[in-house]
């Protein structure tokens, strides 16, 4: 009785979900990434990807390659929820310096997310093929405690992906427990919608509801974790260790394909800079600080402020990103004057 009570609810949850993961594929490391080639128009923006893996404009080609760009990690900010490709930040600053760009930014992400694309990049040979000037990371603080939990930061249901945690003496990218692990989550996508389904049907079949009845435990404990165990500062990891790790692991690919790293700070609640973000930075690393890019384009905290940047917070975000490469790296990226 109380599995069945647990099984209808989930079901809800899982069939009215607001996720938007019919764009997106497992992956075996990551837990789950773009899916190349992908394309269709979302509420509000169209969504389309390249053959490679970022995302393109509508009337992009999903396998032409212009080298020498800017690469962009990062979540949905990177992403550009709710807003055109040629509306998002890193589209706006390689415009202005003349150069393609690569948005890898994908929903959800957290830093230990980035960190397994970008080997994943490396080791397939991508990152040799773009040959990027830039490696541009959207960074923000409410992705520090998404990066020391392995519970995926959806309001639907909750399936555990890799963190950043202790391991010796050292910080590294950890799995998730396997009981709750995301790839469950597409084991029950997949026979919710096999292939030609209908995303749109929320209908309770038969096959359904068993296939959901033997998931509900995996869901509960994973709620029990993220309320008792993984609840936000939870970790002994303090922002500055976990900067430094992610910094240092960036440019470790960076370095070895003579690129330059930036990092944009993007604010969210409030304005002020984490601390342990820019001490964790060298000297030959770029920060651009959204907090002051909102102030000099004076953008309302209703364009940023608790929610995805809209279009003026993109837009002002990008136009510094492309003034601070100017100043800072023109030269080795090959900018105009």
């Amino acid at each position: 009785m109380f599995n069945t009570f647990f099984t209808f609810k989930f079901h809800k949850e899982f069939v009215n979900r607001d996720q938007g993961w019919p764009g997106l594929r497992f992956h075996e490391t990551i837990g789950y990434e773009n899916t190349p080639g992908f394309e269709a128009q979302w509420d509000t923006y169209f969504n389309k990807i390249h053959e490679l893996g970022y995302r393109i404009g509508k009337a992009d080609s999903t396998s032409d390659v212009v080298p020498g760009g800017i690469l962009a990690i990062g979540g949905s900010f990177t992403f550009g929820d709710a807003v055109e490709h040629e509306q998002t930040f890193s589209k706006i600053a390689a415009d202005a310096l003349g150069l393609p760009v690569y948005n890898y930014g994908v929903g959800s992400y957290s830093y230990a997310s980035v960190l397994l694309q970008l080997r994943d990049l490396e080791e397939n040979g991508v990152i040799e093929k773009l040959a990027p000037s830039v490696i541009l990371l959207g960074a923000g603080n409410w992705l520090v405690d998404r990066s020391l939990s392995p519970l995926f930061p959806t309001a639907g249901l909750p399936f555990g992906y890799a963190y950043i945690g202790r391991r010796g003496d050292g910080l590294a990218v950890l799995p998730p427990p396997s009981f709750y692990s995301i790839d469950n989550f597409w084991k029950l996508a997949d026979r919710y919608y096999p292939a030609g389904a209908d995303y749109k049907d929320t209908s309770l079949t038969l096959s359904r509801f068993v296939t959901m009845f033997g998931h509900t435990p995996r869901v509960l404990v994973a709620r029990a974790a993220g309320k008792f165990r993984y609840r936000a500062g939870h970790s002994d990891i303090s922002s500055e260790e976990l900067y430094r790790f992610v910094i240092e692991e960036i440019d470790a690919v960076a370095q070895k394909h003579g690129a330059q790293v930036v990092v944009l700070w993007m604010p969210l609640f409030q304005l002020e800079i984490d601390t342990g973000l820019s001490r964790s930075l060298k000297l030959e690393h770029v920060l651009v600080d959204g907090a002051k890019a909102i102030r000099k384009h004076r953008i309302g905290t209703a364009e940023f402020a608790d929610r995805h940047p809209t279009v003026p917070a993109h837009a002002a975000y990008g136009a510094t990103i492309a003034e601070t490469i100017r100043t800072r790296i023109r030269r080795s990226v090959g900018a105009p004057m």
